[in-house]
C-alpha cells in the first residue's frame, strides 16, 4: 500500500464516525474501522450491501433509491437511515 494511501486510511480511521466510500456500482472500496465494529462485519461481508442486512429493511429501498439518484445525477449522496449494529 503506497504511504498515501496508508496515511489516508489512518486519517479516516480517525474519524469519529461511520465512513463508507462506494465506487459508482456500487461496491464498497473503503470503511473505517468503526463502521466494521459498530456492524459486526467485514469488509466482504459489506460488500453485499444492497442486499444484506446492515441497513434497516424498513429504510434500505430509500437508501438504495437515493444512492441512485446520485449516482445517476453527479449530485452528494445524503441519507438517514437506520443501521443495525451487529451488537
Amino acid at each position: 500500500m503506497p504511504a498515501g494511501d496508508l496515511y489516508f486510511r489512518q486519517v479516516v480511521d480517525a474519524i469519529p464516525a461511520l465512513i463508507t466510500v462506494m465506487n459508482a456500482a456500487g461496491e464498497v472500496e473503503l470503511v473505517n474501522s468503526q463502521v466494521l465494529e459498530y456492524l459486526g462485519k467485514t469488509v466482504e461481508d459489506l460488500k453485499t450491501w444492497a442486499t444484506g442486512d446492515a441497513i434497516h429493511p424498513d429504510d434500505l429501498p430509500g437508501v438504495v433509491a437515493a444512492w441512485r439518484r446520485s449516482v445517476e445525477t453527479g449530485q452528494a449522496y445524503e441519507s438517514e437511515h437506520r443501521q443495525l449494529s451487529g451488537a
